[in-house]
């Protein structure tokens, strides 16, 4: 995918989320959030001109976020609590891990626009 599809994919997810149910299904939404966050992550680094390993996986995504040496720790907080609460919402009992929808809501009006800013003025 181009720099602008990645975006565009990322906006198409966080137009669903707001489009969901989200106390019906948080567990989505929270998986919603994260793959808005890694399309914005993709764009970024091929942005930059990061090359990395064509296969997508989320280790190489992670390596590729920390060696670019562009991206602010704090995104890459934000990014990395985003993938752990996808992770919980997919592979494990999400209730008891806080995936709420109060906290997803409160992950989409702080984190996610935080980290969608930052990662789209890195040149």
């Amino acid at each position: 995918m181009t720099e602008q599809q990645h975006l565009k994919q990322g906006q198409h997810n966080l137009r669903l989320f707001d489009q969901l149910d989200v106390a019906q299904f948080p567990d989505w939404a929270a998986t919603l959030l994260f793959y808005c966050a890694v399309h914005h992550l993709e764009a970024c680094l091929i942005r930059v001109g990061y090359r990395r390993p064509p296969t997508g996986s989320h280790s190489e995504r992670l390596h590729a976020m920390v060696n670019c040496g562009k991206i602010p720790a704090a995104t890459q907080h934000l990014y990395r609590r985003l993938k752990q609460d996808s992770t919980y919402a997919r592979y494990e009992d999400w209730r008891r891990h806080g995936i709420t929808a109060t906290y997803v809501r409160q992950r989409r009006q702080s984190d996610v626009p935080s980290l969608v800013r930052t990662l789209g003025s890195i040149t």
